[in-house]
């Protein structure tokens, strides 16, 4: 059998990869010139596998109204006036109820365990470098009504048994002496240690690079899918720009952000929102944490990447706006300097500004399996956590290809 996959981001090469080695003839489609050219370029280089939480909860819903009135600076909202999102948003309002809330937590850890259970399986095989380390990750606590929310959440992580601590700020700064040159004040901290940072990029273009290599698959670059031709036995072919039609058996659909768009999939596709996040790449400063971490106030990270650390932040609702992008990476970049100014070094003029949108899903779940065509398939919808999830939800995809096979 022969699957295309339709995208080149990390969810699209990793799930490549896992449909290799069940044994189908595997052809990846992108219509960028190389892989990772999408949000999985500048991501945050978290595998946060102790914090991989639902972006709805009732935590969220208190801060609605500040969000709407544009009053967190961490998220912008520009895009009101789109169906699209208001839909969206009325879902992602009732996935703020406590139970569904605990719901989706709770099914985004299972995956996320499974996802570094399966990293670690790969990394045996592969023989490239992209900055992977097992450096642990803090979450920084500001008051004692979040610190008491994530002692609940922790509980109840350690019991599905994650390794996951609460710290007290003293404690904090002991596994962390670089807390000590940030400025401001706070709580206490959650601590995974065995949470992972790594450059999603260079996996992503490292694996299709050895996943060509080894002959297990075909990139086709620079080529964009217009729609799937789907007979009387589901999907047939691959119908690119230009008029070629490349003959399949089934296709998965790994496009993020854009995966509503394909034609023959817009009656049944993921109800997804493009989320637009920032990030900037720097030079070490004086005292660059060796752990990733993350400022719940500021939302934003700082993720050691080998001689350079990635800050990456914000939750935007814009939609495809580009208009604001070179006004929030500057505000990420003096929010960083103001939280943490030896961090990075911050006058570094070649400094790797980037910005995406991420496919967020009103429960952040992502959505995989098979659509109604017979098949089709999505792996797609992994907001914020694609990095984090990507080897569970390729490894599902890729299982439930060959069931039905």
């Amino acid at each position: 059998m022969t699957v295309a996959v339709l995208g080149a981001g990390v969810i699209g090469v990793t799930t490549a990869y896992f449909l290799a080695r069940q044994g189908f003839e595997v052809v990846v489609f992108d219509e960028a010139p190389e892989p990772a050219a999408g949000a999985t370029g500048g991501n945050g280089g978290q595998l946060s596998y102790s914090y991989a939480d639902a972006l709805a909860g009732p935590a969220l819903l208190r801060q609605i109204p500040s969000i709407l009135l544009n009053r967190d600076p961490a998220i912008e909202v520009r895009d009101l006036a789109n169906p699209r999102l208001l839909r969206w948003g009325l879902s992602l309002l009732r996935e703020c109820l406590p139970a569904r809330a605990r719901a989706n937590s709770s099914a985004l850890l299972t995956l996320a365990l499974r996802s570094r259970d399966l990293l670690a399986e790969m990394t045996a095989e592969l023989d490239f470098e992209f900055a992977h380390q097992e450096v642990g990750k803090l979450v920084l606590i500001d008051s004692p009504g979040t610190f008491e929310r994530l002692r609940r959440s922790a509980a109840s992580k350690k019991a599905a048994g994650c390794q996951i601590e609460l710290l007290s700020a003293k404690e904090a700064r002991q596994v962390e002496p670089a807390l000590e040159a940030l400025s401001g004040s706070y709580r206490g901290a959650v601590y995974g240690p065995g949470d992972q940072v790594g450059d999603a990029r260079r996996f992503t273009q490292g694996l299709s690079q050895w996943l060509t290599d080894t002959g297990r698959v075909t990139f086709r670059f620079d080529t964009q899918v217009i729609d799937l031709e789907v007979g009387a036995g589901g999907v047939q072919a691959v119908m690119l720009s230009g008029g070629e039609r490349v003959a399949v058996d089934s296709a998965v659909v790994c496009l993020g952000a854009g995966s509503p768009r394909l034609t023959a999939t817009r009656r049944q596709g993921p109800r997804i929102y493009p989320v637009r996040g920032y990030s900037v790449t720097l030079p070490r400063g004086a005292a660059t944490p060796r752990a990733s971490i993350t400022d719940l106030r500021e939302k934003i990270v700082f993720g050691p990447l080998g001689d350079r650390v990635r800050i990456a932040g914000y939750t935007d609702f814009v939609g495809e706006q580009t208009e604001h992008v070179a006004r929030r990476q500057q505000q990420l970049l003096e929010t960083a300097r103001r939280l943490a100014p030896e961090a990075a070094v911050y006058d570094e003029p070649s400094n790797q500004a980037w910005s995406g949108v991420r496919p967020m899903t009103p429960n952040s779940r992502p959505q995989v399996g098979p659509g109604a065509t017979p098949g089709l398939y999505f792996n797609t919808g992994h907001g914020a956590l694609g990095w984090t999830l990507a080897c569970a939800t390729s490894k599902d995809i890729a299982d439930a290809v060959s069931q039905h096979a």
